[in-house]
């Protein structure tokens, strides 16, 4: 209130320079802190892990997405949920699945600690999502090539 009954017995202009000034400091505290809450660029789409753990464990990408409790099936899942965390937020990995957001928190922590298999099995399905994405870049810019010349 003292800074209030000061500026009022500022010129309008003065007052008027001081409350630019107060609003751009908001602003580009506002932007810092939108800065530090961007994600990284995912290095793979969410849609690319799915087509790679299905070309990796031959099940069919309507089948990985399904409500099915085939313990083969929900450890692909969970190999996939554990590869999307970090880079995707659990609610857009939940509504790729069609699920809600609390089912992706779920024990892939555990198991990449303990499972040997889960371990190797996200690891291909990493390195299988990875190398489709290597290729499809590759196709662009032999496309854009054909294109420029």
């Amino acid at each position: 209130t003292a800074l209030r009954d000061m500026e009022s017995t500022l010129p309008k202009e003065e007052a008027n320079r001081r409350n630019i000034e107060r609003i751009e400091a908001f602003n580009i505290g506002r932007r810092r802190a939108m800065d530090l809450t961007k994600r990284p660029v995912p290095p793979y789409p969410l849609s690319g892990l799915i087509n790679a753990a299905s070309m990796v464990t031959r099940s069919s990408t309507n089948d990985i997405k399904a409500h099915r409790r085939n313990r083969y099936l929900v450890r692909i899942r969970w190999a996939i949920w554990y590869l999307a965390q970090g880079h995707f937020s659990y609610s857009a990995i939940a509504r790729t699945f069609n699920r809600d957001h609390a089912t992706v928190i779920c024990q892939s922590f555990k198991l990449i600690e303990t499972d040997a298999l889960f371990r190797d099995m996200v690891a291909i399905i990493r390195s299988e999502a990875l190398r489709t994405k290597e290729r499809q870049r590759q196709e662009v810019e032999s496309i854009l090539e054909r294109i420029a010349a």
